[in-house]
């Protein structure tokens, strides 16, 4: 396989990825019950709909999401601190032979404390790097601070339509786990991929997820049967009348 296969494969897996972390933050918003009625006389279609466009929200660029960043950062400068603690006590301990080399005369003596100056000036230099990183590293802190701010006041303004796409996301997972999990099921599934037609591909694990094209499934809302086909409800416009 080629380097830009792979590359587009792996493409593809941070898409799907991003996706389902985007549901599952949908989902964690709790709609009211309101909503849940009113998305469950919907049929999938319109709910898929729904749910694209409050993932358009969430994956947009004002929504990044920057803070599991922090953890690293805030490992990084730990790491520089204590590395800075460490040169500063060697700085110290050179500082205190050369004080006692000053008032020494001899051959000996005197390239003892060339060696101690030439020592001292590569802490120097190595200490000017470890704060230099020190500072990039909380400059970092405070930019995903501001940036995981800002996207917190972003999300609060979307907040009445982030609602109805999560109860979409609840209605949706409620009947694709319906599906999946017929009466007498040997094995329960308990997770479903919204991306997928059926919420998972039957020919594999209940812990497994593959992708397919989009293939009908019953409503359960309406009575009648629809295409739960994400795909083609991309960029759609919601019918009026449908909520």
């Amino acid at each position: 396989m080629s380097a830009a296969a792979l590359q587009q494969a792996a493409g593809w897996r941070v898409a799907d990825q991003r996706r389902h972390q985007a549901d599952q933050q949908l989902a964690g918003m709790h709609p009211p019950s309101r909503l849940l009625g009113e998305a469950d006389q919907h049929n999938d279609t319109v709910l898929y709909r729904r749910r694209e466009q409050s993932l358009a929200l969430l994956l947009c660029d004002q929504a990044g999401f920057y803070a599991d960043l922090a953890p690293q950062v805030l490992a990084d400068r730990e790491r520089a601190c204590r590395q800075q603690a460490v040169l500063v006590d060697d700085q110290q301990q050179l500082n205190r032979q050369l004080a006692r080399l000053r008032g020494l005369l001899g051959l000996l003596a005197q390239r003892r404390v060339r060696q101690l100056n030439t020592d001292l000036r590569e802490l120097d230099r190595q200490l000017d790097q470890v704060q230099g990183e020190i500072v990039h590293q909380q400059a970092l802190l405070d930019a995903i601070q501001a940036a995981d701010t800002n996207r917190q006041t972003w999300l609060a303004e979307q907040q009445d339509q982030l609602a109805v796409g999560a109860a979409a996301v609840v209605v949706l997972t409620r009947r694709l786990l319906a599906l999946a999990n017929p009466p007498g099921c040997p094995t329960p599934v308990g997770e479903v991929n919204l991306d997928h037609p059926m919420g998972r591909d039957p020919l594999t694990p209940p812990a497994t997820n593959s992708q397919a094209l989009p293939a009908p499934v019953a409503n359960h809302g309406s009575g009648t049967s629809t295409a739960a086909a994400p795909l083609a409800a991309v960029g759609s416009a919601e019918a009026p009348g449908q909520g």
